[in-house]
């Protein structure tokens, strides 16, 4: 009350009239004092003026007092450079630590879309009833957005796209490019305009239309030098001419890879955007499209979820070849976005608070041991007539100036971090690239500076200020940090650092676990020596058969460089994600098989492989055989062993015969081969029907080689091979099966390595936590421990005494520590696999290892201890 009075008159208004009230009452009191004694009276009360300017400092906030403060700390500090070092250089780390990390959480999951008024940008998706034990969400049939866009009324636009890539250019300088196939008016309701030209229009749509492309800014700048005579010329796309229309601006960004959710791929870099025309679609299937929507203002998601709903019985009961049961599901555009790594980035961020936690435990310790160091200076500073309220600002001051030292360094190591983070962040780790330290990064290291100066520092300057200036300024007397309660405090702060270690280093633990198991899976496949290159075909090569030859014609030259062991064609290579997924019948039937035991439709992926294929992965066949040069002319299918345990179960799947989409019809069985991870690999194998290429050769499709010597080796040679087949074809990308499955878990050794990091930081300073204490407490009972050695005590009894002492808080926190990973175990269940949140192994390593550091930091004081000289240190005395 007493500081808020004071801050009350330091108002202006307030001010002003307690100015008034003082010279009037100064008056009166001189007046009064003259009339006994007028001499006296102007002896004792002196200057008017000077009377008033004592008053007004009482009104004051104390800032020359406080300026006092800060000039006295930073004195003491550079006196203790070691100390101060130390405790600057934690603090940086911590705080620069968790700074670098908000900045990503900010950016992905805080800040908002920078698209105009985002917080009315939804994503809509469809809820297929039949398919939702596979597949929650899918994404939206075309014809249904069309009724949707025509008849809803509570959206102002809406937009559909598909993802795509082409050709630009022609012969010697063309390049794949991606591209995004979208209808009229998707910037309109992403709220974005081309900074040069125009946006599409409907008519744009139409088949007769002229062929126009919108470009980004990027796109423009690296491949036309931003030249502005492109807008309204032609650019060659998949060697059709196309009128540049528009250019975006420099800052648009649009989602990449997986962002806008499951079956929805966008190229990692979307740089040309082209009208949606030609499209041909029943009502019942092909969920292909991504919806963007924007609401009316007013509106709010759940009105029109309610109408979309609604829009989607009527589809249901005018189209009999609907799905019934349709429905919508509708997100924030930013939570679609943000959302596959949400959990993780909040989990590394509470991480990386509970190590900051631990500095300021670590801080707090060693405040308390400078504290006895500095209790005589302070009692001799309230025997002189100082308030313990004044003693106590001091002692906050002289924290909140390490604290904010250390955050701004931790702000600069940060803005250097977060391009670090970026960088070895996972490639569909969203809006990465947009990742700096802005003024709310700023705002919140200022704020965690804040309270680390009042977590380590409020509890050692209350006992400083506490402190008994008799027993301090008494010779051989404990100072008020150096009393037993004092050593009491320490041993309880080392057993919140243990637990808190504990907890983090059992985290850190979870996630290696998890990493360990997903990378010890059985993936079906080999990836050692095998690279995988991805082809984008010309226009010209039209026909399904023109394709395969060109296939046909690259494995050949590929099977003769040197070193190649084995080449195959396939039009999607495991954990490159789902495609051509569809139904099943089986043996003629007509209607969709069923899994026995769930009852429910079987979904599989249709993949169209050459006759190496199998051996050119590694991948088993377990009964039947591989397709050969006979089966061009043949109809027969290869299918995964759980897709065969399902359809056939208990009897062999070998000679029945399947139809699925993808132009498979009534094909024969000839093989089974092992199950392969076409996701991840720490999802179920997918249900797979292999199909000969030849038949269904696809406009982008891979050739993956097995070679004796590394795959990166063959790339020169595949390119030569490649330009000697057909100069036209642009550079295809080439990628190792092993970064394919390094991409797969890209995302959880991120995760890994950021916890680990913390959890070896805890470690460092829980060993220095409590060798500190252990340390410390053998140079108060030096006398005692003399006595005993004196009187006979032998040094391994002295040593074990101290291992007890100092054991004793560590134990007490690793408990603590333990019971807290459990509960916390269950938090992060979602990042774990192959591993249970209370994993006895994990929970016996983390106990092991802090036990064993524990003990060596107890042992290095106590041995020293058990070697001192009795005579020595009673001497002393």
């Amino acid at each position: 009350m007493y500081w808020f009075r004071r801050l009350l008159l330091a108002l202006p208004w307030k001010r002003r009239r307690r100015e008034r009230e003082l010279q009037q009452e100064l008056r009166a009191n001189l007046a009064i004092a003259m009339e006994d004694d007028s001499d006296t009276a102007s002896r004792a009360f002196g200057s008017l003026t000077l009377a008033q300017e004592r008053s007004r400092a009482v009104w004051s906030l104390g800032w020359e007092g406080i300026a006092q403060d800060v000039r006295l700390s930073l004195r003491g500090l550079l006196r203790a450079p070691a100390f101060t070092l130390v405790a600057i250089a934690s603090l940086a780390l911590g705080i620069g630590g968790a700074a670098a990390l908000f900045s990503l959480v900010n950016t992905v999951v805080l800040k908002p879309l920078a698209y105009r008024e985002p917080g009315r940008l939804i994503s809509v998706r469809e809820i297929v009833k039949p398919l939702e034990h596979l597949y929650p969400t899918l994404p939206v049939n075309q014809q249904h957005f069309r009724f949707w866009r025509e008849n809803a009324h509570s959206f102002q636009s809406m937009a559909s796209l598909l993802s795509g890539q082409d050709i630009l250019g022609r012969a010697a300088d063309a390049e794949t490019i991606g591209t995004a196939i979208v209808t009229a008016g998707l910037f309109q309701t992403l709220g974005v305009q081309p900074a040069m030209g125009r946006d599409f229009q409907t008519e744009d749509e139409k088949p007769s239309a002229q062929a126009v492309a919108i470009i980004t800014d990027g796109l423009w700048r690296r491949r036309f030098g931003a030249s502005p005579a492109l807008l309204g010329n032609t650019i060659l796309l998949g060697g059709n001419p196309h009128v540049v229309v528009g250019i975006l601006p420099p800052n648009f960004r649009f989602p990449k890879n997986g962002e806008m959710g499951a079956l929805t791929p966008l190229a990692e870099r979307t740089e040309i955007f082209l009208p949606l025309r030609n499209f041909i679609q029943g009502w019942g299937g092909d969920y292909d499209y991504i919806v963007i929507a924007r609401m009316k203002p007013g509106v709010a998601q759940a009105q029109a979820t309610a109408e979309l709903n609604i829009l989607e019985r009527r589809i249901v009961a005018a189209h009999p070849d609907a799905s019934e049961g349709l429905r919508v599901e509708a997100q924030p555009l930013q939570d679609v976005i943000a959302s596959p790594v949400r959990t993780s980035l909040m989990v590394l961020l509470a991480a990386v608070l509970v190590l900051m936690l631990i500095v300021c435990v670590n801080l707090a310790n060693l405040l308390l041991a400078r504290g006895s160091a500095r209790a005589r200076e302070y009692s001799l500073r309230i025997a002189l007539g100082a308030s313990r309220a004044r003693l106590l600002i001091s002692a906050l001051v002289e924290s909140l100036l390490l604290s904010l030292s250390g955050g701004a360094l931790g702000v600069i190591g940060a803005s250097l971090a977060v391009n670090t983070f970026a960088r070895l962040a996972p490639i569909d780790l969203p809006r990465a690239d947009e990742a700096h330290v802005d003024l709310r990064v700023v705002a919140f290291a200022f704020t965690l500076s804040l309270l680390c100066a009042l977590i380590f520092g409020l509890l050692p300057a209350l006992r400083l200020a506490k402190a008994d200036p008799q027993i301090a300024l008494r010779a051989g007397g404990y100072a008020s940090t150096g009393s037993p309660a004092g050593l009491r405090m320490r041993e309880w702060l080392v057993c919140g650092e243990v637990a808190l270690s504990t907890l983090l280093l059992a985290l850190a633990g979870l996630l290696v676990g998890s990493l360990w198991h997903v990378l010890h899976i059985d993936r079906g496949f080999t990836d050692e020596q095998t690279l995988d290159i991805s082809f984008m075909l010309p226009s010209k090569y039209r026909s399904a058969t023109d394709k395969a030859m060109f296939f046909d014609r690259a494995v050949s030259s590929f099977r003769n460089l040197p070193g190649v062991r084995e080449a195959s064609a396939v039009n999607r290579p495991p954990l490159a994600g789902e495609s051509n997924v569809n139904d099943v019948t089986v043996d003629g039937g007509s209607a969709n098989s069923l899994d026995p035991a769930s009852r429910q439709m079987i979904l599989v992926n249709d993949r169209y492989i050459g006759d190496s294929y199998f051996a050119a992965m590694g991948i088993p066949v377990l009964r039947g055989r591989a397709f050969d040069a006979g089966d061009r002319n043949r109809n027969v299918v290869i299918v995964s062993a759980r897709l065969a345990a399902v359809l056939f179960p208990g009897r062999s799947a070998l000679g029945h015969k399947l139809s699925s989409g993808s132009s498979i019809e009534n094909a024969e069985i000839v093989g089974i081969v092992s199950d392969v991870h076409t996701t991840s690999l720490d999802r179920d194998p997918t249900l797979m029907i292999y199909a000969p290429f030849w038949r269904t050769a696809y406009q982008v499709s891979d050739v993956v080689v097995r070679s004796s010597a590394g795959p990166r080796a063959l790339e020169n040679d595949v390119r030569r091979a490649l330009q000697s087949i057909d100069a036209s074809i642009p550079p295809p990308k080439m990628r190792t099966m092993q970064e394919l499955v390094d991409h797969s878990v890209a995302q959880r050794r991120f995760q890994m390595n950021v916890a680990a990091g913390f959890g070896a930081a805890a470690l460092l300073l829980a060993t220095l936590g409590i060798y500190g204490v252990v340390a410390y407490g053998i140079s108060m009972r030096r006398r005692e421990i003399g006595v005993r050695m004196a009187l006979g005590a032998r040094a391994g009894q002295v040593r074990g005494m101290l291992l007890g002492r100092g054991l004793r808080p560590v134990a007490a926190g690793l408990v603590i520590g333990l019971l807290a990973s459990a509960a916390a175990g269950q938090a992060v269940r979602g990042l774990l696999f192959g591993v249970a949140p209370t994993d006895a192994l994990t929970l016996a390593a983390v106990t092991f290892t802090l036990a064993l550091v524990a003990t060596l930091a107890c042992l290095a004081p106590a041995e020293s201890a058990a070697r001192m000289n009795p005579a020595n240190v009673l001497r002393e005395d």
